[in-house]
């Protein structure tokens, strides 16, 4: 159940702004705090999750990628199962950033917001 890390885009903003005007130089993870899993993510989407084997899913990417019914390949369930978690610790100590919002907190502003716009378009 590898988790999914958010940041608002006004933070992303700041924190150019803030290393194009002196910010300290370094690499620094650009991160909210905290994560949600695909089924946290799911369940505040009102949506079901299928938890498949790997090895099933991997095999049916593989013929269905090349038929044209689906963008994805066996190559990128990995990515999936074992996604880089950003630590934002120096990004808050030695940059002096503190994202706004946390990763939980960005994922509710893109969900009411996605919620707004289907409801625009009806």
């Amino acid at each position: 159940d590898s988790p999914f890390v958010f940041i608002w885009d006004q933070d992303v903003v700041g924190i150019i702004l803030r290393a194009v005007s002196g910010g300290p130089p370094g690499i620094y993870n650009v991160a909210g705090d905290g994560a949600l899993t695909i089924h946290e993510i799911a369940q505040r989407l009102g949506k079901p999750t299928l938890q498949l084997p790997a090895g099933l899913l991997q095999a049916a990417l593989a013929v269905l990628k090349p038929l044209g019914l689906t963008q994805y390949g066996p190559e990128q369930l990995d990515f999936l199962r074992y996604r880089p978690v950003l630590l934002n610790t120096k990004l808050k100590t030695t940059f002096g950033y503190t994202p706004t919002y946390t990763s939980a907190e960005v994922f509710e502003l893109y969900r009411q917001a996605r919620m707004q716009t289907r409801k625009e378009s009806v």
